[in-house]
């Protein structure tokens, strides 16, 4: 049981540390009005999903490069970056 729950720990922490990955690579691709088609093409997504992705991880990557920092650890999910950062939508940079 416990070999079973140290194998679960590091898988979560290997997906955590890819969609950390994933984050940084689609907010690098997020330079044109075109990326979300590539993104959308990439990731098997509808074009509306893709902006979406593009637009957060931009977001993210930019105004809390910290919680980035924090799924690379493998301290924080996908779900609590969400957590963090999606209350702030509408704020300024300044002050999310």
């Amino acid at each position: 049981m416990e070999e079973k729950l140290a194998r679960l720990i590091e898988c979560e922490g290997t997906i955590r540390r890819c969609q950390a990955e994933l984050i940084r690579l689609i907010a690098d691709l997020n330079i044109d009005k075109h990326a979300a088609v590539d993104i959308a093409l990439a990731l098997q997504l509808s074009h509306t999903n893709a902006a979406y992705l593009a637009e957060w991880a931009s977001h993210v990557v930019k105004v809390f490069p910290n919680v980035v920092e924090a799924m690379e650890a493998g301290v924080i999910s996908e779900w609590s970056a969400h957590g963090l950062v999606d209350p702030t939508d509408g704020y300024s940079e300044e002050l999310a």
